[in-house]
């Protein structure tokens, strides 16, 4: 309050206290400051790390690798890569077989044989190894059975009228033929094939519908290449392409479905 001259001429002057900022509140930027919020989740340009070939390289083969869980693990990746190879050589020595340069009586000794003795060595030093060629060859000759059950069931429509399996007994010159061939199938076929699978990690139904798919492949390949694989095998017609593509479907399925029903017992 202060006298501003005159009798009656009063004012008022309300005085005010200093402003403090408060200390729980953010203080305000200085007014000649510019402030520019950079949102620190976007990546940056500059940090994008530059790809070299053999970056690249390493990452195409990871992603090949992730198809197959198997071989992620490198402690066990060569062990099981050297069954995979085993699995496949009974298939691959009656696709052989068919060109006639060699017979396969020959490729049984030449190849099986040394191929069996890897196993049984690679069986004897890992146990993990025995496990799975154990249990892989009773799900191998199931799931073989699920394959001819769709087989003769073309055979017992009468849309087919030949049996070849017979044959594998004939060129390994084992009597009764039928006998041999049929233990090759099972034994060696099927079982090798399920060694395969699941050495690569394998276990789902859709993978063993793709793994069953590709075996299927590649027999019609070899039946459109090979110029005795109709004698041995089967005439290439719409109708066996369509036996050996539901067989395999069966059997790759069977593998995944055998395998989760012994497993849960």
């Amino acid at each position: 309050m202060s006298w501003s001259g005159g009798p009656l001429n009063w004012t008022m002057k309300t005085m005010q206290a200093p402003q403090t900022p408060a200390l729980d509140r953010e203080p305000s930027p200085p007014a000649d400051k510019v402030y520019r919020i950079i949102d620190v989740s976007a990546p940056s340009p500059l940090s994008t790390p530059i790809l070299t070939p053999e970056s690249r390289a390493r990452q195409i083969r990871t992603s090949i690798l992730g198809l197959f869980p198997g071989l992620t693990n490198t402690a066990t990746m060569t062990t099981r890569l050297a069954l995979v190879a085993v699995g496949f050589v009974p298939v691959t020595l009656i696709a052989a077989s068919t060109f006639e340069i060699v017979s396969l009586r020959a490729l049984a000794v030449l190849v099986l044989l040394p191929a069996a003795f890897l196993a049984a060595v690679i069986m004897n030093r890992h146990r993990w190894a025995g496990r799975l060629v154990a249990r892989a060859m009773l799900v191998g000759v199931l799931a073989t059975g699920m394959y001819d059950l769709v087989r003769f069931g073309f055979i017992w429509a009468e849309l087919m009228h030949v049996d070849p399996i017979p044959h594998i007994g004939v060129d390994l010159h084992l009597s009764p033929a039928w006998i041999a061939g049929y233990l090759w199938r099972y034994g060696l076929n099927g079982a090798g094939l399920s060694i395969a699978f699941f050495s690569l990690g394998l276990s789902r139904v859709r993978h063993g519908l793709l793994f069953g798919f590709f075996v299927a492949a590649g027999l019609i390949g070899v039946l459109l290449i090979s110029p005795h694989a109709d004698e041995v095998l089967w005439h290439l017609d719409a109708i066996s392409v369509t036996m050996i593509i539901c067989g395999h479907l069966a059997f790759g399925a069977g593998l995944a479905i055998v395998q989760r029903a012994l497993h849960h017992d």
